[in-house]
């Protein structure tokens, strides 16, 4: 059986995608080639994200909207440091981009 699976880094980056067949690694794909889109669009690709969540048979669009959200609350949470504040509305933008690289 073929899986796919790949991580997310905490930039928004998406790492290459490990065609797995068993516990064996096939081949790596490029995230931004014609096939690493459709695979990524198509929720057949395991991803794993910078918290160390998982999300499987999802869009990426769909990963990126829940990481943007997640990452919006933390930036207007009362407990959150001020300083990081600024960071984390940056970390918002730029996981916008990368998702519109991908829809």
């Amino acid at each position: 059986m073929v899986t796919y699976f790949t991580t997310v880094l905490g930039n928004g980056e998406i790492c290459p995608i490990s065609e797995m067949v068993g516990r064996r690694r096939v081949r790596a794909i490029d995230p931004r080639s014609r096939e690493g889109k459709k695979l990524l669009r198509s929720g057949q690709v395991t991803i794993q994200v910078r918290d160390g969540r998982c999300f499987s048979g999802m869009p990426v669009m769909e990963i990126f909207d829940r990481l943007v959200a997640d990452v919006h609350r933390e930036a207007v949470d009362p407990s959150t440091d001020p300083r990081a504040r600024e960071e984390l509305g940056r970390l918002g933008e730029t996981l916008s981009v990368q998702r519109a690289d991908y829809s």
